[in-house]
């Protein structure tokens, strides 16, 4: 797309030599005088570079240059001044006043080429530089957490709302601040408590200017707890990041108490408890699980390997150990028991957790297999003495019957008669 370019001159033939030159490469318009030029920016035209007389009738140069910086469409638009005059003390107003360049009249066609070319290609990098810092600032003020950058004499040259909204910063603080701005304003909020403000600034200054890699936290007086990351830029000075991470410590801190909670209660329970995560490392355990078995749990990378590892050591055949490891990757539920080499009997349950872990417990049920032995012996027992004592009950009441027949054929059943 070819460049706008608006010439503002009295005299036709300075439009014509313009036109000749940079015609083919950009759009020209012309006026032939300041106020004809003002009405077609008034009308919202916009341009990528003005080529503008000094010396003219109506208004000259400086007057225009003056309400060009005044209007939105114009105020960064490059101005390169047309003029025979070339004094030192006329460059310096127009420069002072936003001109970017000057073109001696006559004008040279090759430098009039070269000096507008050289201007809109910088005013294309100034508009790259304003769209990549808009870009920037959005994406800033869209972070969830407060940044900042400063360059290498430790000044502000980004930073975001929530960064000032961590640390209770006015709202006049902005780039162009410094670290010991942003420090001092700490410290007056007691944010270090109640010490000497400037001696406090200058120590936590002083580390800034090393330019290092860091993590550290801060905690404000409210009791937020703010991360801070710190990372140095290779051409100079560093960015910052700022973290509440409240939430997050209360609840690392919830966590630990609940864990605490839980490994007391492991450690108090009368069997062996172990808990596998989805991927069967072994993420709780208690010290009787260990002592059942002999095994140290940090010595294996998953439950699996325990397992294998112990069943090898009491001599289990390599069938009973794949069918063992088969039912923890099925994740398969139930209750077994299983009795070990040294005479012991330990009753296994497999809990499977919804995120594809599992709870098992181990209960050494050996006094109760003992108990349990016994009281079949009792009960064979007894059962053979009822047996003897039905028996016995039998032949009395067939004996009763054979005497009272007897006694009946006698014809006297009164006298024989037995009391039962």
């Amino acid at each position: 797309m070819k460049k706008r370019i608006l010439a503002i001159d009295d005299e036709k033939i300075t439009h014509e030599i313009i036109s000749l030159v940079l015609g083919d490469s950009s759009d020209i318009s012309s006026a032939l005088s300041g106020r004809e030029a003002l009405e077609l920016i008034d009308q919202g035209q916009e341009f990528d570079l003005i080529l503008l007389d000094v010396i003219m009738p109506d208004l000259n140069g400086y007057d225009i240059i003056q309400q060009l910086k005044r209007k939105p469409n114009t105020k960064d638009t490059p101005v390169i001044f047309l003029t025979g005059r070339t004094n030192q003390e006329d460059e310096e107003k127009g420069f002072s006043l936003g001109a970017v360049d000057y073109i001696a009249k006559p004008i040279s066609p090759p430098v009039l080429t070269a000096r507008v070319q050289n201007q809109l290609a910088l005013k294309e990098i100034r508009d790259n530089l304003k769209y990549q810092n808009e870009i920037l600032e959005s994406s800033l003020e869209h972070m969830d957490q407060g940044i900042s950058m400063v360059d290498s004499d430790l000044v502000f040259i980004a930073l975001n709302s929530n960064f000032k909204k961590l640390f209770e910063l006015p709202d006049s603080f902005d780039v162009g601040n410094t670290m010991e701005d942003f420090f001092r304003c700490n410290v007056q909020s007691g944010f270090y408590g109640d010490v000497d403000v400037e001696e406090t600034v200058q120590e936590l200054a002083n580390p800034e200017r090393h330019f290092t890699t860091r993590q550290l936290e801060r905690t404000r007086p409210d009791g937020t707890i703010i991360e801070i990351r710190i990372v140095p830029v290779e051409s100079g000075g560093q960015v910052s990041t700022y973290t509440d991470i409240t939430a997050r410590r209360r609840a690392e801190t919830n966590q630990a108490r609940q864990r605490e909670i839980i490994e007391a209660t492991l450690e108090n329970v009368d069997h062996g408890i172990v808990m596998a995560d989805a991927h069967g490392k072994i993420v709780v355990h208690n010290k009787l699980f260990e002592e059942m078995f002999s095994q140290a749990v940090e010595n294996h990378a998953s439950f699996a390997d325990y397992t294998r590892s112990y069943l090898k050591s009491i001599g289990a055949d390599e069938s009973s150990i794949e069918e063992s490891i088969r039912l923890l990757d099925e994740n398969v539920v139930g209750q077994w028991e299983r009795p070990l080499p040294d005479g012991r009997t330990i009753e296994i349950a497999h809990i499977a957790l919804a995120d594809g872990g599992y709870v098992r417990t181990y209960n050494d049920i050996t006094e109760r297999k003992k108990s349990e032995e016994n009281l079949k012996d009792q009960m064979k027992e007894l059962e053979v003495f009822n047996h003897v004592a039905v028996g016995r009950e039998l032949k009395m009441i067939e004996l009763k019957r054979e005497i009272n027949e007897l006694a009946e054929q006698l014809g006297e059943p009164e006298k024989y008669e037995i009391i039962s």
